[in-house]
């Protein structure tokens, strides 16, 4: 499981467990020079994959994005609700 073009970097490690879900943890780098729109479909793609895979996920990394200046995004969604899917909880946290 791993970006497919270089709008970002990533790794991801499975634990897997006998008698539970198996845990997928992935950490993603976007680089501030990569288009976004780019990084937002790859990123779909792999959400979409791990949520039919009955696994518990966390999925961390630094994105570059500045969630406070987007007001707009790709088809006008929220990522919030982008990433409202089968086993994903969405959480942001903005720095500055």
């Amino acid at each position: 499981m791993a970006f497919s073009t270089d709008c970002a970097k990533s790794l991801f490690i499975e634990i897997k467990r006998a008698k539970q879900k198996n845990i997928v943890i992935g950490v993603v780098y976007r680089p501030p020079d990569r288009n976004f729109n780019d990084f937002n479909e790859e990123l779909d793609q792999l959400v979409s994959i791990v949520s039919e895979e009955n696994k518990t996920v966390f999925l961390l990394g630094d994105w570059n994005l500045n969630l406070m200046k987007e007001a707009a995004w790709v088809s006008g969604q929220s990522w919030g609700i982008e990433c409202e899917r089968p086993g994903f909880k969405s959480s942001t946290q903005t720095t500055e």
